[in-house]
């Protein structure tokens, strides 16, 4: 027999032998047999995680974020985040958000903050996620961090715009155009407000609605929602 039908045959002895799984992954990786090998090794992976550091699996679960398998990738993030990778605890508070796991995205965002507080995309992902008030508490947070952030700016006039503070909010939508003149929210949301004294406080969001929404990969942050003017 060769080697690969020794392994194979150790394979059907012991399914959950993880020194099989893991030599066929690498024999049929050599023999140009992808798939299979992917399988043999996310097998042994399944059973123990501690075969590869968390740098391997911080990669695994970011190429398969970018194929959609968002609950796969999570798995992944989680097992580098046992093995003490703080990178990927960002990259699974995004994930969640994505799986519309709201409240697990905001604890892994909260939890990023409790050890960077002034972590920016952090604070504006977890405001994103946050009621109105929380949403401009992190807001604040953000520009008192960072003054001249123009979307940072922008994103607490925009949520002032809906609790229906308008001279606060004309104040950092015009230091969002300062620092950034071609962010368009800015501008759409003084359109909006300019010559009203006052604005009604908007209704309480739908379930499920908040401050903003979350980016995708590789799009900008921040989806904005107009306030409702008298």
């Amino acid at each position: 027999m060769s080697e690969r039908e020794h392994w194979e045959k150790a394979l059907a002895e012991d399914p959950n032998c993880v020194e099989a799984l893991w030599r066929l992954g690498d024999l049929c990786y050599g023999a140009g047999e992808t798939a299979p090998a992917l399988a043999y090794k996310e097998r042994a992976l399944d059973l123990d995680p501690t075969l590869v550091g968390a740098a391997v699996h911080r990669q695994l679960g970011l190429s398969r974020w970018q194929q959609g398998k968002r609950e796969r990738a999570a798995v992944d993030f989680q097992r580098a985040i046992a093995q003490g990778d703080a990178e990927s605890r960002f990259h699974l508070a995004q994930v969640w958000a994505e799986l519309g796991e709201a409240a697990r995205a905001l604890a892994g965002y909260r939890d990023i903050l409790d050890q960077d507080p002034e972590n920016l995309t952090a604070l504006l992902n977890a405001a994103a996620l946050e009621n109105p008030e929380e949403a401009i508490a992190l807001y604040s947070q953000a520009v008192a961090a960072y003054p001249d952030h123009g979307e940072a700016q922008g994103r607490l006039g925009n949520a002032l715009l809906a609790a229906g503070d308008w001279e606060e909010a004309r104040l950092h939508l015009e230091l969002a155009l300062a620092n950034d003149p071609g962010y368009v929210p800015a501008y759409l949301d003084l359109a909006a407000g300019w010559g009203k004294p006052t604005i009604r406080k908007r209704r309480s969001p739908m379930p499920g609605r908040r401050c903003g929404t979350l980016p995708k990969m590789g799009q900008p942050m921040g989806t904005w929602a107009m306030p409702t003017w008298n």
